[in-house]
């Protein structure tokens, strides 16, 4: 029997505009960055210590990540993925990217894993798994330096890892900041939505999360209460039994 999702996975543009759209964009700014990096590349060669040359190699750099962005998300929830996957554990991927999180951690802050789950083993790209943890950990952290700023205790973001009754695992990533507007709840996996204030980010965060878990066939979504924070759900499935490492 397989595992079933406790939430569905949302759809952020259900005609697909925005996938193809983020897809044919992604495709022209990689063709245009191949032509462009590979000659400041060069002029970098014969100029080693241009500042200008320097800063010209490193929007370049950020520009291709973009693109790389923009190409996940553009992939269509019915195409399949380019990425290898194998067993890993989801709960060793979540206390290390909070170790790697409480690094840029405001120390008024609190951040805090309140799960006693020892192992979760489920079958994906652990560098997007990571990732994705990266990513629901960034955002919370954005949400409560915005609302309380460096005041001791009171910003607190909660991590819980819990096996699923229907199968799999459940991700869940809670702040206590501001929260979301409920006008604002059916676009937040769409690419360049943002409600950060100043808009700090390029608003490709959740939309990468989304399609981390699309690809993963898991489903994500996003529970919040205006002035009460945001609470952001990953499920994954489990690996299946005998699934190569």
């Amino acid at each position: 029997m397989s595992a079933s999702p406790p939430f569905p996975l949302p759809e952020p543009d259900a005609g697909g505009a925005l996938e193809r759209f983020a897809a044919a964009i992604a495709h022209e700014a990689n063709n245009a960055l191949g032509i462009v990096g590979g000659a400041v590349e060069i002029a970098v060669s014969q100029h080693p210590r241009d500042p200008w040359l320097e800063r010209a190699l490193d929007g370049v750099g950020r520009m291709k990540l973009l693109a790389a962005e923009l190409r996940r998300y553009g992939r269509g929830a019915g195409e399949a993925s380019p990425l290898r996957f194998a067993r890993c554990d989801l709960a060793m991927l979540v206390r290390a990217a909070m170790i790697e999180s409480r690094r840029a951690l405001p120390s008024g802050l609190e951040q805090t894993l309140t799960s006693n789950m020892t192992t979760a083993t489920i079958r994906g790209n652990a560098i997007e798994v990571a990732e994705l943890v990266g990513i629901l950990l960034t955002n919370a952290r954005d949400a409560v330096s915005e609302q309380y700023g460096a005041a001791c205790g009171a910003g607190r973001i909660t991590v819980r890892l819990d096996h699923w009754d229907g199968g799999g695992y459940i991700l869940a990533v809670a702040d206590n900041g501001a929260g979301v507007p409920a006008e604002a709840l059916q676009h937040v996996f769409e690419p360049f939505f943002t409600t950060k204030q100043p808009q700090p980010g390029r608003g490709l965060g959740l939309a990468s999360a989304f399609a981390i878990v699309r690809d993963h066939g898991g489903s994500i979504d996003l529970q919040s209460t205006p002035g009460a924070g945001c609470t952001v759900r990953a499920w994954f499935p489990p690996a299946p039994e005998g699934a190569a490492c």
